[in-house]
């Protein structure tokens, strides 16, 4: 298992290969976790998104067919939030989708069909942490 950046903790390890597919910081109110919610070996993490719901979280979701842009998301300083961004091949499952309460969309240049997963979470973070905490668009 490669280590992780300081303050920085490992949630879930994948069993096959030792990948860290879950993490979060030691203070800060952020968590990151990758997995497949249709796959039944990971139905508890999906349902702790469904609690998490339940908690007045918001889960915001990119799509390619939002109508806002992420630029337009509004997020008040230290606010807690969900982000969910699918794969590449099918997206976000139909029964997460239910249950974002925003949905946004990556401003770009051309007609990709999609981001690389990689690639959406980081432009992701990047605006909201930048609208989150310097209140600015960049």
């Amino acid at each position: 298992m490669k280590k992780l950046p300081e303050n920085m903790i490992a949630t879930h390890v994948n069993v096959n290969d030792e990948t860290i597919e879950g993490m979060r910081h030691e203070n800060l109110p952020i968590l990151g976790l990758m997995f497949d919610p249709e796959d039944s070996f990971e139905k508890d993490e999906f349902n702790q998104l469904y609690f998490d719901k339940l908690m007045n979280i918001r889960l915001l979701g990119a799509f390619l067919d939002a109508s806002k842009m992420i630029t337009d998301v509004e997020l008040t300083r230290n606010e807690v939030f969900g982000l969910v961004v699918g794969n590449e091949a099918r997206g976000i499952s139909d029964d997460l989708k239910k249950n974002i309460t925003e949905r946004f969309k990556i401003p770009g240049n051309g007609e990709a069909e999609s981001l690389n997963v990689g690639v959406a979470l980081g432009i992701s973070l990047f605006h909201l942490y930048n609208k989150q905490y310097n209140n600015n668009n960049v």
